[in-house]
């Protein structure tokens, strides 16, 4: 991964932990460490495309839908969902 994708990477982390909205938006429901190999993977195609690593707004967008879809599917799985302060409940 070339230094410039780390840096836009680490630029984002740095945003997500500072703005709590932001935050909220991109990460609730998902796997932060999918969502930032996902980033990465496209500002690595962006960078050697076009030269800047930086993704569109769409390319979040894209990234974050695929990942909630992922996630639903192994809720949708596992019938039984293990609620912390709520014990186990049956989806069916």
């Amino acid at each position: 991964m070339s230094p410039e994708v780390l840096i836009y990477i680490s630029n984002i982390k740095k945003f997500l932990d500072t703005n709590n909205e932001a935050h909220q938006y991109f990460l609730k429901n998902i796997n932060e460490d999918e969502f930032f190999s996902k980033v990465a993977e496209s500002s690595q195609k962006n960078f050697d495309k076009n030269g800047d690593p930086m993704l569109l707004r769409n390319q979040f967008e894209e990234i974050k839908t695929e990942l909630l879809k992922s996630s639903n599917k192994k809720i949708e799985n596992n019938i039984f969902l293990d609620l912390k302060d709520f014990g186990t409940i049956c989806l069916n």
